[in-house]
């Protein structure tokens, strides 16, 4: 499962663990976790989060 802090290195312009965080998505778009999902709490949390 994702952690938001991850989604939010990953997606923020600048962000001292954003290379970690490109890395491992890199990793699961590849496959190497297997089957990763983030729950629907995280999804919510980074909508509302970017919104304001």
């Amino acid at each position: 499962m994702i952690e938001s802090d991850l989604l939010y290195a990953y997606l923020k312009q600048k962000d001292r663990l954003k290379g970690v965080a490109a890395r491992i998505v890199g990793e699961i778009e590849r496959g190497t976790f297997g089957k990763v999902y983030a729950s629907r709490e995280v999804l919510h949390e980074l909508y509302y989060v970017s919104v304001n």
